[in-house]
Formats: C-alpha cells, structure tokens, sequence
C-alpha cells in the first residue's frame, strides 16, 4: 500500500466513521458489528495526528516554541506526546512479534508471535523518521527559531 492510500484509510475520517458506527442508536445490528473498535479508532487517529503533526507546510501548522514547552517542563504537551506515543506501539509491536520481553511489562508472548502493525522495515523507518524529527525540532528551537515546519524537513510529504 503506498503511503497515500495508508494516509486516506488510517485518517480521523476514518476513526470518525468508526465511533459512529458503534455508538449510533438507529440500527442495532449494525452497532454490534463494530463493537470493540475503540483500540482500532485511538491508533488511526493517532496515525491521523502523526501525518499532520509531521507535515506543517503553512506556519498555521508549524511548530513553535510554546507547541513544544511541554516536552522540556516534563509535562508532555500534545504534539510531542502523540509522536511518543506512536514510538511506543512501534515497540509493542514489535516486542509481541518477535516474542521478546519487554522490560515495562511482566508478559511474553507464549502464543506463536503476531505479525507487527506493519512490517520490520515501515517501523525503523517511521521510528527513524519520528525521532529524527523531535531532534530537528528541539534543534531549531534552541537555535532560537520562531517555528519549524515539519513537512520542510521530508522529501515528499507524509500525506497527499
């Protein structure tokens, strides 16, 4: 799947048509069918939040220093949290495929191990590019620039 296509079907749009479906009233069947999508709904719209928190072209959408206080206060703000917490499902993920413990947690995976969300390329990839991008923010920032706009910093933008 490339990467606009993956943007269009993991979109608040989608997460949106999600939650509709299974708080609705009007048809019951139809509510029952999309039981149990809360956790389907939260990861598209954090995937939603990543591909706009990664692409701020326009200064409406760059990041600025207030955006990203929160980080260095050690009360998370919203940008630098959602981008957090996509690095931790990246490593659930591939700590349940690969069976190995993780350190947080008292579990392994006694089942045969899942695939990951994504495969073991598409998660380095999006870590390095992730972690690459909090850097360059914290970076440009220190360096006393007003805002960054993180889709200047990829070739292509994340999302068409």
């Amino acid at each position: 799947m490339n990467v606009s296509l993956a943007a269009q079907v993991l979109s608040k749009s989608v997460a949106n048509l999600l939650h509709f479906n299974r708080t609705q009233d009007k048809n019951k069947e139809l509510a029952y069918l999309f039981r149990e999508t809360e956790g389907t709904e939260e990861f598209f719209r954090l995937i939603n939040d990543t591909f706009d928190i990664m692409n701020g072209r326009c200064r409406k959408y760059g990041i600025s220093r207030a955006d990203w206080e929160g980080k260095k206060n050690a009360t998370c703000n919203y940008l630098f949290q959602r981008l957090r917490e996509l690095l931790k499902h990246i490593d659930d993920s591939e700590y349940y495929a690969a069976d190995v413990e993780d350190g947080e947690k008292d579990w392994v995976c006694i089942l045969d191990p899942a695939p990951a969300f994504a495969s073991s390329l598409t998660l380095s990839t999006l870590r390095v590019s992730i972690l690459s991008t909090i850097d360059l923010v914290d970076e440009l920032l220190d360096m006393g620039f007003e805002y960054v706009l993180t889709g200047k910093l990829n070739q292509d933008c994340i999302e068409v």
